[in-house]
């Protein structure tokens, strides 16, 4: 692989320039006995179950039926009523352990090879805060009109109003048709005239046959996606929206809960995976890995960045992670919104990385005062975060998926490619950083046409006009080459004239002698999920090698990105001033 970027340097004597929502925080916290073991291997819970009462009834009595620990037993497998349990293999098993043998329990199945995991489990508590409770129909506010309409789908193909331009692409047939988005909320309310097609819910929490949503805040986030309210549209009206109820009534959810979940949506032929949660916390390591097996097998997980901002570094997981499209939000005016959460991310800074942190979020959206349906009637409500912003993206994408003909649109789908389409059709915001706004501000109209690039790339190796395969929009896709690896950022322009944009590396002196500024960019690929990186070289227009640029790529990784370190370093002293490209 070459990596060749234009960067500029100044120099000047001995001086070098290189140039979640308010609506829902999350927090998490450590259960004191209740431990997840992970195994290595899929197998039918009952076959985990018998190998754990091997390896424990040895030293600790297990609860048998109801009784509880601490009462002549000490530990006892947690029962999980849900439909992944009977239907399919899985990879691990819930126990609640007396709190006295925790470590000693943890420690005997950590050592055991078919063991991969053992970890504490974790809480995770959402608290909403809802705007108003509703939209009155008075209401006359031009971010209402511009983003929102009053009308029904028909009209709203007419007027040209709607929610994000996002009739722009409905007028040329594309709907979301075809494309299921898993919901992972607190659910949706009772009805499901809310939606085009017919939904399929599912509960995952320890509220027995509980599946309306008791928060509101997963109707609304499904309505912004997929809804036909006709105060309050959805993004792509003809998405199928499939709902994983993970929150219980409370707000309250555990790691296992989302990981059986997670499971069922492998098996559940899943486009698009929101997630309008995080924390702050990217230790959750069975969490975080099972992130990346739904990355891998080709779900597009798209998650809210956080509302920690204004702070820098105050990024949630999982969207923070390398594969997944991490959604930061602004207001109507066009500026960063205050609660925002901010890059880089922290997961480089710590042994045994001692790196720079990468940029996120990847992009952001319109976050403050968005309209959705309400859980508590036929009406409109309001609300203001990074979780609202999330579902924004996600029905953005079923747009763009639903763009390439179905036959062919397994082999494009991955967040490598959609990542690519989104960060080339962004629109870089005045004053905010790359560490603040990502690529820029998402614009569907335009993220649809460079999905389409894409896939004309995909598909360009045929010559043979008459093998060539036709969208139903009449654009021409060809037999699949594979799209070219993308970089983000592209382009470093580490000079002063940088800023704001490029802050903190324009603002940045490094001196002869001095330590080396570091950047990380993500490099992505779409064509494979197993990637070996052959070789990187840097050119320059820079003849005296007055500084030095080192890359840092890891050799091997999985699944679709990873980290290349680019360093810069003043190997000479200079007595005038120069501007250099690489």
């Amino acid at each position: 692989m070459r990596t060749m970027w234009p960067n500029v340097f100044r120099s000047v004597g001995f001086l070098v320039y290189v140039i979640c929502s308010v609506a829902g925080s999350n927090q998490e916290q450590r259960t004191n006995s209740d431990v997840l073991v992970q195994f290595r291997e899929y197998r039918p819970l009952a076959m985990h179950v018998d190998w754990l009462q091997s390896q424990l009834a040895q030293r600790w009595k297990e609860c048998a039926g109801n009784l509880s620990i601490g009462i002549g037993c000490q530990w006892k497998v947690r029962s999980r009523r849900n439909l992944a349990v009977p239907k399919f293999p899985t990879d691990f098993v819930a126990l609640s352990v007396a709190e006295t043998f925790v470590s000693s329990v943890l420690e005997q199945l950590a050592s055991q090879d078919v063991v991969k995991k053992v970890m504490l489990e974790k809480t995770f508590t959402r608290t909403l805060k809802f705007e108003s409770e509703k939209w009155e129909s008075g209401t006359d506010a031009s971010h209402q009109r511009s983003l929102n309409s009053r009308f029904g789908a028909e009209d709203l193909i007419k007027s040209g109003a709607g929610p994000f331009s996002a009739p722009e692409v409905w007028q040329k047939g594309v709907t979301g048709r075809g494309i299921r988005v898993a919901v992972f909320d607190t659910g949706l309310r009772g009805d499901s005239t809310l939606f085009e097609l017919e939904l399929e819910r599912t509960n995952w929490t320890d509220e027995d046959d509980e599946f309306d949503d008791l928060v509101g805040h997963g109707t609304f986030v499904a309505g912004l996606i997929a809804g036909i309210h006709p105060e309050c549209p959805g993004i792509a009206p003809h998405a199928q929206i499939v709902v994983f109820r993970v929150f219980s009534g409370t707000q309250i959810s555990y790691t296992s809960w989302f990981l059986d979940a997670f499971n069922y949506a492998l098996y559940s032929d899943i486009d698009i995976l929101n997630l309008s949660i995080g924390g702050p916390d990217f230790s959750d390591e069975p969490f975080v890995e099972k992130v990346n097996e739904l990355s891998a097998a080709g779900i597009i997980i798209v998650s809210a960045i956080g509302n920690d901002g204004p702070v820098l570094g105050s990024l949630n997981n999982p969207a923070d992670m390398m594969d997944v499209i991490g959604v930061g939000g602004v207001d109507f005016h066009g500026g960063m919104a205050n609660f925002s959460s901010r890059g880089m991310t922290t997961h480089e800074l710590g042994y045994p990385f001692l790196s720079y942190g990468r940029v996120k979020p990847d992009l952001v959206t319109y976050a403050r005062s968005l309209f959705g349906p309400s859980h508590k009637g036929d009406h409109c409500t309001k609300l203001s975060g990074t979780s609202v912003a999330s579902p924004v993206v996600s029905g953005a994408i079923a747009l763009m998926l639903s763009s390439i003909p179905t036959q062919y649109r397994r082999e494009i789908s991955n967040v490598a490619s959609i990542k690519r389409a989104l960060i080339d059709s962004c629109k870089r915001l005045n004053g905010a950083s790359i560490f603040e706004q990502g690529a820029g501000l998402l614009d569907i109209p335009a993220a649809v046409e460079a999905m389409e690039i894409v896939a004309s790339e995909t598909f360009r190796s045929l010559s043979d006009t008459s093998s060539a395969m036709t969208h139903e929009q009449g654009h021409v896709y060809r037999k699949p080459e594979g799209p070219p690896v993308a970089l983000f950022p592209s382009f470093l322009d580490l000079s002063e004239a940088g800023c704001p944009y490029m802050w903190p590396f324009c603002s940045q002196a490094l001196y002869y002698g001095g330590v080396p500024l570091t950047v990380n960019v993500t490099i992505m690929n779409p064509t494979g999920l197993k990637s070996r990186i052959l070789w990187t070289r840097w050119i320059s227009n820079d003849p005296n090698e007055v500084v030095d640029v080192s890359l840092t790529p890891p050799a091997r990784f999985w699944p679709w990105s990873c980290g290349l370190g680019v360093h810069f370093r003043v190997a000479k002293e200079v007595e005038r001033e120069m501007v250099l490209y690489g």
